[in-house]
């Protein structure tokens, strides 16, 4: 059986849910509340596709894209000449860079491709029923075409998405959409009590988890509770 190249994100508990890691050709999504670390975990996976020496087209569809952070993650790898970042002002300039995909590869080999996030500029844009039906519609063949183009030329995609609140109900906004191109759903959760927060694999919008595992965001990124006391022994 052929066995489909996986690539670590460079945490081992998010790589433990994801069984390795990334899988090429496949879609990964992340989705959570505000401050539960989802563009930590983007850099964190861009950062380690660099050691590799691999390339990252970075999506940043809420220009916060922030090099002081990645550098407080890690100060020892230069990503400068391992990543293009592009800044969409708009929904439909958003879709735009994926219809010119082919020629940004033909220019350098990309191999991760991170969208940070999906539902931005989407979700700015609703302004009316007729529009929401509309952006809906536009929004499913975006990740139609994400989907497409990831197994097309076997890409690493990691994909983050907003959340939206209903009757103490958190999801993924595009739910739907995201769960029917994406391989794999992880949803990043804020705890109770203090700070600690919890990675959880989502099998779909009925059957949930197979398990939450534990962890707390750093000045390094995010690691997992069970690194963070070995390392205090």
């Amino acid at each position: 059986m052929d066995h489909k190249p996986i690539l670590p994100t460079g945490m081992p508990f998010i790589d433990r849910l994801l069984e390795g890691g990334l899988h090429t050709g496949e879609v990964t999504t992340v989705f959570g509340e505000a401050a539960t670390g989802k563009s930590t975990l983007a850099y964190q996976s861009l950062i380690n596709v660099a050691k590799m020496e691999l390339s990252t087209i970075y999506i940043d569809t809420e220009h916060k894209f922030n090099t002081r952070r990645i550098a407080q993650i890690d100060d020892k790898t230069d990503i400068s000449d391992f990543i293009a970042v592009f800044q969409p002002e708009t929904f439909t300039q958003q879709i735009q860079y994926l219809k010119n995909l082919k020629d940004l590869l033909n220019e350098r080999p990309f191999k991760l491709l991170i969208i940070d996030t999906i539902s931005n500029l989407y979700r700015l844009e609703l302004c009316s029923i007729e529009k929401k039906i509309a952006l809906r519609r536009l929004l499913e063949q975006h990740l139609a075409r994400i989907h497409c183009e990831t197994r097309r030329y076997g890409l690493f995609t990691l994909i983050i998405s907003q959340v939206r609140s209903f009757k103490g109900k958190t999801t993924p906004i595009g739910e739907d959409c995201l769960y029917a191109y994406s391989r794999k759903v992880l949803e990043l959760r804020k705890g109770l009590i203090n700070s600690k927060r919890f990675a959880i694999l989502r099998k779909g919008s009925i059957n949930l988890t197979d398990e939450s595992l534990p962890y707390v965001i750093t000045e390094k990124g995010l690691s997992s509770t069970n690194e963070i006391r070995l390392l205090s022994v």
